[in-house]
C-alpha cells in the first residue's frame, strides 16, 4: 500500500502530463503555509513563497466569503501576475491545491483537471 506522499506524487505526475503549462502543483496546510508536498517543473519558480503568500490571500478569501454570507463556500481563488497563473483550489478543511501555470494555459480546461484531481486528493488526504 502507498503511503500518502506517494499518492500525493502521482497525482502530481498525472497533472504534469495532463497540463503541459503546469510550473509548479503542491498541497498546502491552510493553517501554517507549509506544503506538504510539491512538485516545481520550473527550478526557477519560488514555491514556499507562493505557498506562503497565497495562504494569505485563500485565508482573507475564505473571511470575506463568511462575511457577504454563510453560505457562500471558497472553492477556488485565481490570480494573475506578470508571467504566471495561480490557481487555488480548496481541498476539504484543511488543505488547499495551489498551482502555477505559464500565461498561456487553457483555464477552463485546467479548472475541469482541478476538479478532477481534487477527488483523488481528497481520499489520499482523508
Amino acid at each position: 500500500m502507498k503511503n500518502m506522499k506517494e499518492v500525493l506524487n502521482g497525482i502530481f505526475e498525472n497533472a504534469r502530463k495532463e497540463m503541459p503549462e503546469l510550473l509548479a502543483i503542491g498541497i498546502v496546510n491552510s493553517e501554517d503555509g507549509m506544503a506538504l508536498a510539491e512538485s516545481k517543473i520550473d527550478p526557477n519558480f519560488k514555491a514556499d513563497e507562493a505557498n506562503a503568500y497565497g495562504n494569505k490571500a485563500v485565508n482573507a478569501c475564505k473571511k470575506a466569503g463568511k462575511a457577504m454570507s454563510q453560505k457562500n463556500e471558497l472553492i477556488e481563488v485565481m490570480m494573475i501576475i506578470p508571467g504566471i497563473f495561480l490557481m487555488f483550489r480548496i481541498i476539504g478543511p484543511k488543505y488547499w491545491m495551489g498551482i502555477a501555470l505559464a500565461p498561456n494555459a487553457n483555464i477552463g480546461i485546467t479548472r475541469v483537471l482541478l476538479k478532477k484531481f481534487e477527488e483523488e486528493l481528497m481520499k489520499a488526504l482523508y
